[in-house]
């Protein structure tokens, strides 16, 4: 007969939880793996209908990329999410503001797709511009290299659409343009 311990459950729950805990945090965008390379997300303003604004705040949800060759309703790498939401006004004449940088697997990528999150501005008359995004997918040539730095420099612009609604503007994506940090 065999003895068995008494009044200890078995210990398995742990293991699960560590093994659980590493598989989330190594898939997450913003942790290194390895065979992957660092894509910083920035975001700048395109002249167009920005200035009808105080502040704009613009949500950018998501951030994917789309492996090349891959059919368009797949193929998509997350690259950034949920990032805090910048004042575009200030971000005109060449400045940009990084949301954040996110690790993708290495290969080449052939568009990148912007969901909208929340989007609110204030209009230099007064009250609130009733905003529409327009989710995009905008063609690159992004080839992520090993342990590679990229940039993906989002130019947004903003267009009045006052002639369908008063107060209704438009955000959209002017470019995406690939660089280096």
């Amino acid at each position: 007969m065999r003895a068995t311990a008494v009044g200890r459950p078995p210990r398995t729950g742990r293991p699960v939880l560590a093994l659980s805990l590493f598989l989330l945090l190594t898939s997450a965008p913003g942790v290194a793996q390895p065979g992957s390379g660092q894509v910083e997300v920035r975001v700048t303003d395109h002249r167009a209908g920005i200035a009808d604004f105080t502040t704009l705040h613009v949500e950018l949800a998501e951030v994917s990329l789309h492996r090349r060759g891959q059919p368009r309703g797949a193929g998509w790498v997350l690259a950034l999410h949920g990032a805090p939401p910048p004042d575009v006004v200030p971000l005109k004449e060449g400045r940009w503001v990084a949301l954040g940088t996110g690790h993708v697997p290495t290969g080449r990528y052939d568009a990148v797709r912007v969901r909208f999150g929340s989007i609110r501005g204030e209009l230099t008359r007064g009250g609130v511009g009733t905003m529409v995004p327009d989710a995009s997918i905008v063609a690159i040539d992004l080839d992520v290299t090993p342990e590679g730095q990229h940039a993906l420099l989002i130019d947004l612009y903003v267009e009045d659409q006052s002639d369908h609604r008063p107060g209704l503007y438009a955000v959209k994506i002017q470019e995406v343009r690939v660089g280096s940090p």
